[in-house]
């Protein structure tokens, strides 16, 4: 007989206490007795995965391709499912490509909802059934991008009238989320975590005192102090981006990513949450660890000191190593684990940087290195696609805001509010493009750092 396996999913992880699982199930079961099928015992599931944007094909159901490709899976097996939505709710080309994809390899899927079966020759001979397949994948995708719509709508329902509260104190909750500091209450507001306050006002405490972020971070692992978050260790970039994070002074930044990076979206929220740092003392580190510079992979001089930044990792921990120069001599310059600096690893091995480069670069001689940094240009080029369209957006604020200065009338007080926001975003753009060409500048220049020439 015939091998049959299920797939199932469901996209969100509250659906797994229902009888999603056991309704998909039991459906499978039953259509493999149906049609003289063996269900194999393997079934393949996507526990809180989307549909909509394919994370399902990087999940279980992309295993499952992958071993039929490999030959781990026979190609002439039946793939049973709940729907198409259970497949995919991409756009339709998407969906339908994704769909052939599993045909050309010989699988046949069937589709419990409407009992029907496609292979890759049925589609090819019944025009129906490839127009049926085609809606089904369209009225999918429009049923989530409605969904998505109809969230996107009440989130910002949320942030206006938290931003409209006019007593600017003890906001509107939006959404439970919080820092580790604090915890929802029944109010619809925020209390305290005390015990993790305390650590938090310690650390601002340990920086006004002159210590560095990870000089903090030793400090803290070394006496053991319980990590907040869901970390089991401490570790830099938490403290900056939680710790010295607006947050503590009591605002809060809405943010949204959409095929990208968190971006804020909405106003600035202030007193949306309790104030635990003072507003001088925030500002003035914050101001500190940015001239640091903090999060910016290696050194902005000219001078290229360590030429692999971020590209050797701890085998123990799996954290990057650390270029150092404490003695500022040849076997000073040493790569050790940055786990290790924050106390939170035991790894103490470190290479003396001037003999790793040179045994690492006579080994890669006669290699392309192009091949082993790709990221480098795809990075390149993304940066320049975002400063293209920051320049963009600045020319189109631009000429909007003198278009509304033109028409302007002295008692329109929303026309004056508009305007005042529009000149704040000119400056935010002029900001973000001064940034994103100091980014390609570096990115640029570490494409052209390694030249490796024959002896």
């Amino acid at each position: 007989m015939p091998i049959a396996y299920s797939y199932q999913r469901f996209s969100n992880l509250t659906q797994q206490k229902g009888a999603s699982l056991k309704r998909q199930s039991d459906q499978a079961v039953n259509f493999a007795k149906l049609h003289n099928l063996t269900l194999d015992t393997s079934t393949f599931i996507d526990k809180g995965v989307s549909g909509f944007k394919g994370k399902n094909y990087e999940g279980a159901l992309g295993e499952f391709i992958k071993q039929v490709e490999i030959g781990q899976i026979q190609n002439n097996v039946w793939l049973i499912i709940e729907s198409f939505d259970r497949l995919s709710r991409m756009k339709p080309t998407e969906a339908f490509n994704k769909f052939t994809q599993i045909l050309n390899l010989g699988v046949t899927i069937a589709t419990l909802s409407d009992n029907r079966i496609y292979t890759k020759e049925s589609i090819n001979e019944d025009t129906t059934q490839l127009l049926i397949s085609i809606i089904t994948m369209l009225r999918a995708n429009e049923e989530s991008e409605l969904k998505s719509l109809r969230i996107a709508h009440a989130w910002r329902v949320k942030r206006e009238a938290a931003f409209d509260d006019k007593s600017k104190i003890n906001r509107k909750r939006i959404t439970k989320t919080c820092p580790s500091w604090l915890k929802p209450n029944d109010d619809g507001g925020f209390d305290l975590v005390p015990e993790n306050v305390a650590v938090v006002k310690r650390i601002y405490d340990l920086m006004d005192d002159g210590f560095g972020l990870s000089k903090i971070v030793g400090i803290l692992n070394q006496e053991g102090v319980p990590a907040i978050g869901k970390s089991k260790h401490w570790h830099v970039s938490f403290l900056h981006r939680s710790i010295l994070n607006i947050s503590v002074i009591g605002h809060f930044q809405p943010m949204t990513r959409v095929n990208g990076p968190n971006r804020p979206i909405g106003e600035l929220l202030e007193n949306y949450f309790p104030k635990i740092i003072e507003p001088e003392q925030y500002w003035r580190l914050k101001d500190r660890s940015l001239k640091r510079g903090f999060g910016n992979n290696g050194s902005k001089s000219k001078k290229m000191s360590n030429l692999f930044t971020g590209l050797v990792s701890c085998t123990d921990c799996g954290k990057k190593f650390h270029y150092s120069d404490k003695w500022h001599s040849i076997t000073s310059k040493r790569l050790r684990c940055s786990g290790r600096v924050e106390r939170a690893c035991d790894n103490n091995t470190s290479f003396v940087y001037a003999y790793f480069e040179d045994i690492l670069l006579r080994y890669i001689e006669n290699i392309d290195i192009s091949n082993i940094f790709p990221e480098t240009v795809n990075v390149l080029a993304e940066l320049k696609e975002r400063l293209v369209g920051k320049k963009g957006e600045l020319n189109a604020e631009t000429k909007h805001r003198a278009m509304l200065i033109g028409n302007f009338d002295e008692e329109d007080a929303q026309a004056m509010g508009i305007i005042n926001k529009k000149l704040h975003r000119i400056k935010e753009l002029k900001a973000e493009i001064k940034e994103l060409k100091t980014q390609i500048d570096i990115q640029g220049s570490r494409s052209k750092t390694v030249e490796v020439n024959s002896p």
